[in-house]
């Protein structure tokens, strides 16, 4: 996608129209099987969730394009945080073990999708507020900076 200028142009219009048609299709799909009470059907509707996340990365990778049109500085707030990807990564995944294992286990059987996805864009408005204020004082995250310096050590 790289070398078809996909990040930089997006996609064409009847690609998109495409994408987007198969991300909301998919995703009835999986809403319809996850709802059915079959487990058999369940199971299969974590597959197409699988699938109509990938229509929907790629709609999102059209949008955000368009969004910035060539121009860095307009989401410089996510740029941010991939300076910072790994470090917010490892964070997230221990901010999650902590708060679903010990500080709140029984959200782990009360939760439905919209309160895991609540969740998630709490904790993602945090992380972009996170890394706006640690890139003020440091140029890369903690991790970043420890895995330069291994990568290094064992060149």
């Amino acid at each position: 996608m790289y070398k078809r200028h996909v990040f930089s142009e997006g996609f064409d219009t009847p690609s998109v129209k495409q994408f987007t048609f198969w991300a909301i299709v998919l995703s009835l799909i999986d809403c319809v099987l996850s709802f059915s009470g079959n487990s058999i059907l369940m199971s299969l509707s974590d597959v197409i969730l699988l699938l109509s996340a990938l229509a929907c990365a790629l709609v999102y990778i059209h949008i955000i394009c368009l969004v910035c049109n060539n121009s860095p500085q307009r989401l410089s707030a996510l740029q941010n945080v991939g300076k910072l990807a790994f470090s917010l990564y490892i964070l997230q995944s221990i901010v999650g073990i902590v708060l679903l294992r010990y500080f709140a286990p029984q959200w782990q059987q009360e939760l439905d999708r919209i309160g895991y996805f609540s969740i998630a864009m709490i904790y993602s408005m945090v992380q972009l507020g996170l890394a706006h204020v640690y890139l003020r004082y440091f140029n890369q995250g903690p991790l970043e900076k420890l895995w330069r310096y291994l990568v290094s050590k064992c060149a």
